[in-house]
């Protein structure tokens, strides 16, 4: 499992994915969206993605 913040391109992965209990990746402070990627059997998708709030 990736999380990914754009547009700065920081991300923490952790695998294998059923160890996970929580995962944190750091956020620039012009990031505006973070992204949830799982990687199954050498496939990737989305499964999450969420807007940040500008402060």
């Amino acid at each position: 499992m990736t999380i990914r913040a754009r547009p700065s391109g920081l991300e923490s992965s952790m695998s294998p994915a059923d160890s996970i209990r929580y995962l944190n990746v750091m956020v620039e402070s012009d990031d505006r969206e973070v992204i949830v990627i799982v990687t199954v059997d050498d496939l990737s998708g989305v499964v999450a993605r969420t807007t940040l709030d500008e402060q």
